[in-house]
């Protein structure tokens, strides 16, 4: 304090007195006790000086209330325990006769601002006397010089350089004795950074501090949380100071409850960075230590905006151009590029058109490998932005293309938080690519398998629903109507429970039952070779990018867009860059109806004869005689010259694909197929389980036969689906028995005489079979604990009692 009679018997130092308090139970104090300081330790003082006893506990400080550092709880409840506050006030001595009596103080008015920012204290010459036994100084620590050498002080602080160093080689300060006084973290933090200093001067023989660029948003304001549902904070419930002080030292303050503590973390407004673990902005402008300043100017306004899965902040954009050559050279639309010069330049689709009205479909490849946070796709709400996601790989089960997809969950996985592709894996089916179903729909189906298992309508227990479908399937005309999207664990599980409890069941599916003609043409006929993903996607032989072999493709009655949207990505990429030909023969083309592409729109009902009147041209330019099929086109809708360029295309080529929907004409379609180079093919299946189901169950039916013509069916089983999505309505389905098996419940289902939940595709284990016959693997992802059980589960319980075993049950193995 730096006043006389601060050594008089009864002066205490604040940080011995607490030490005192805490270590000896015996310690005592006066009657009258001033505390002089206004920081976190003068409030620990004096109210443990009040729960020591003291009577009158009064506080010095020299400045206002407002320029006081202490928490204002510490103020508040010391306040209510009794002490009592005298600002503006300063020691000038201690007085007493050994012992302290008193304590002369000097009135004090604030004049300007100090280096803390704070306005400093200025003596007035008036003085009052406060009678007091005890004072307790509270007015901060120095450095004890006493072992220092000189050379490395001035009497009031260190000399310490920027890197920490100091007059004399080799030595360094941090912590308190470098910043003054502080918090303890910010020492070991200070620490840190010093040995990070010292090791570069013992590595390289001078000091240096690492180097750090951070960027801080500082206008923020509540303009821009408009849209936010403004909360109040949380707060401890509130204890008397009276109750306080009669149980002096025991903990009276509990914290938040867990409801309160789940209230206040909702009301985090997640405005750090969602790019934190992959941006590379930071990392490099640390590396290089970037100093922006030196090339400080007026700033350029760019545009920010957002769809509905992801947000574009060009302000962030370092115009790597990373996003356009993912967006060309593995996706193949080329929906975005540069715009403007200089540092005007910005990447936008053409014309500054919206996202949604260009050529993008929003497969989320630019996100992915934007190194920055420029492309930022919209993840799940209340996701730490500091947690390192688990990756689960899993294969998607939208389509039957087979994409591996990266499952990023949170540290419980508990659920998935985004989705992302490995496009480094060269076992990867799809080299990494992905459509907007597989990126996005995640959060479609997170809450799909909740619902509780229902008889008639009532909710049931999970045993006595599981019985009830096993005594209620055993019917002599039941029928199985199963989705799209059955695991071929699944499938086989329910051809070995239907031998074991319904042997003269009648199987049917939702989708994919038009491949049957198809399949059977193909398994009867010599001259053509189901094709593989390689001779699409594979090294190309006169590009860089990966487009495969083929360098030409005939599509005969497909909707890739909407059906195998990844399909849509690599015929798109192959024409750019391989300058492949595309020749499509039906009515919806969409993106691949761009460019030099030959679109054919046959008459309804005339895709055969258009088939047989282009097999025939091929086949004429093939053996250089001249094109006699143009007769066979009339009626159809198709020119000749459009016929006749896109046989002149296909016959030309060295390696073409024909990509078959389930609606072309089997016989011509081979045909055709047969009359090209190599005679290769792909069936476009719809469904992720359709290339397991359809060719691996004989006599199944398409349940569009089904609905109508059930009159006869006892029982139904609803398999993966719903009845609404397996076309049947409440009309159809009045006076009969059904069961439902499905992941998401629906109005139909919830009337079902056995209702029982199955996991959503995102928790399945197992595997399908992709449209070139490969076998992939299907990972559960999310563990969430659900109602909702595994199809083979199901079964396997079912077949218990029974005394069956359901051998394609994963878990029974």
């Amino acid at each position: 304090m730096r006043v006389p009679g601060e050594d008089l018997e009864g002066v205490l130092g604040g940080i011995n007195f607490l030490y005192d308090v805490k270590t000896n139970p015996s310690v005592t104090i006066g009657r009258r006790v001033a505390v002089v300081g206004g920081g976190n330790t003068a409030m620990d003082a004096c109210r443990s000086a009040r729960r020591l006893g003291a009577e009158q506990v009064s506080v010095l400080y020299r400045r206002s209330r407002e320029e006081m550092p202490a928490d204002n709880i510490e103020i508040e409840e010391a306040t209510e325990e009794g002490v009592n506050f005298i600002y503006l006030a300063a020691p000038k001595a201690i007085e007493g006769n050994g012992n302290v009596e008193r304590i002369l103080c000097e009135r004090m008015q604030l004049g300007e601002p100090d280096a803390s920012g704070r306005r400093s204290p200025v003596p007035t010459g008036e003085t009052f006397v406060l009678e007091v036994d005890t004072v307790i100084a509270a007015v901060g620590q120095g450095i004890d010089f006493s072992t220092v050498p000189a050379e490395l002080h001035d009497g009031r602080k260190m000399k310490v350089g920027k890197d920490y160093n100091t007059p004399l080689p080799g030595v360094f300060v941090c912590g308190d004795q470098q910043t003054g006084p502080k918090i303890a973290i910010e020492a070991i933090g200070n620490g840190h950074w010093a040995a990070d200093s010292l090791d570069h001067y013992l590595t390289h023989g001078t000091p240096k501090k690492p180097f750090f660029y951070d960027i801080v948003q500082t206008d923020l304001g509540p303009e821009d949380f408009a849209d936010v549902e403004r909360t109040t904070q949380e707060h401890v419930a509130h204890i008397s100071g009276e109750k306080r002080l009669a149980a002096p030292f025991k903990e009276y303050s509990k914290g938040l409850t867990e409801e309160q503590t789940l209230r206040d973390a909702k009301r985090c407004m997640e405005c750090g960075c969602p790019d934190v673990f992959e941006c590379k902005l930071r990392k490099f402008a640390t590396t290089h230590e970037v100093q922006p300043e030196k090339l400080a100017g007026a700033h350029i306004e760019k545009f920010e905006d957002a769809n509905q899965y992801y947000v574009r902040n060009m302000d962030k954009c370092i115009l790597c151009a990373k996003c356009v050559r993912a967006c060309d050279e593995i996706s193949g639309f080329h929906a975005i590029d540069f715009a403007k010069r200089g540092f005007e330049s910005v990447l936008t689709p053409h014309f500054f058109n919206d996202m949604e009205h260009s050529d993008c479909t929003f497969c989320g490849l630019c996100t992915q490998v934007c190194p920055v946070g420029a492309l930022t796709e919209k993840r799940v709400e209340r996701w730490p932005h500091l947690e390192d996601p688990t990756i689960v790989k899993t294969t998607c089960m939208l389509c039957p293309v087979g994409c591996e997809l990266d499952l990023n969950l949170d540290r419980k996985r508990s659920r998935i938080v985004r989705v992302t592709t490995d496009l480094d894996n060269p076992e990867a089916p799809t080299g990494g690519s992905c459509c907007v179903k597989g990126r996005y729909a995640f959060k479609d189906v997170a809450d799909d398998g909740a619902f509780d298992p229902a008889l008639k309508g009532a909710s049931s227990s999970w045993s006595d629903a599981v019985a009830a479908f096993d005594a209620f399937a055993p019917c002599n005309d039941a029928a199985f109507v199963l989705g799209p999207s059955l695991t071929t664990e699944e499938v086989r599980a329910l051809k070995e429970y239907a031998a074991l409890r319904v042997p003269n069941s009648q199987f049917s599916a939702v989708s994919d039952t038009g491949f049957i003609p198809l399949l059977n043409e193909a398994a009867k006929r010599k001259d053509v070779v189901r094709a593989t993903y390689a001779s699409m996607t594979g090294p190309s032989p006169s590009s860089d990018i990966r487009c495969g072999e083929a360098d030409a493709y005939l599509l005969v009655g497909t909707n890739t867009d909407e059906d195998q949207p990844v399909l849509t990505s690599w015929l798109r990429r192959s024409a750019r860059h391989r300058k492949s030909a595309l020749v499509y023969i039906g009515e919806t083309p969409g993106l691949l109806d761009k460019g030099e592409a030959v679109v054919l729109h046959p008459e309804a009902g005339k895709e055969a004869q258009v088939l047989t009147a282009l097999t025939s041209a091929v086949k004429a330019i093939t053996a250089k005689e001249s094109v006699a099929s143009i007769e066979l086109l009339s009626g159809t809708g198709v020119l000749p010259e459009d016929l006749e360029k896109a046989a002149g295309l296909l016959a030309a080529a060295k390696h073409p694909v024909t990509l078959i929907g389930a609606e072309a004409p089997a016989k011509e379609v081979f045909d055709a197929a047969a009359a090209l180079a190599g005679g290769r093919y792909l069936l476009l299946f719809k469904g992720s389980g359709s290339v397991e189901l359809i060719s691996a169950t004989p006599g199944i039916l398409p349940t569009a036969t089904l609905s109508t013509a059930q009159k006869n069916m006892g029982t139904l089983l609803f398999v993966g689906t719903t009845p609404e999505d397996a076309g049947f309505t409440a009309d159809s389905l009045t006076g009969k028995q059904y069961a439902v098996l499905s992941s998401v419940s629906s109005p139909l289902s919830e009337k079902a005489d056995v209702l029982l939940p199955l996991l959503p595709w995102i928790e399945k284990d197992g595997s399908i079979t992709n449209l070139e016959g490969r076998a992939l693997s299907v990972r559960r992802g999310p563990l969430t604990k659900k109602t909702g059980k595994s199809l083979c589960a199901l079964l396997a319980e079912a077949a218990l009692p029974h005394k069956g075993r359901i051998h394609a049950n994963p878990v029974a193995r």
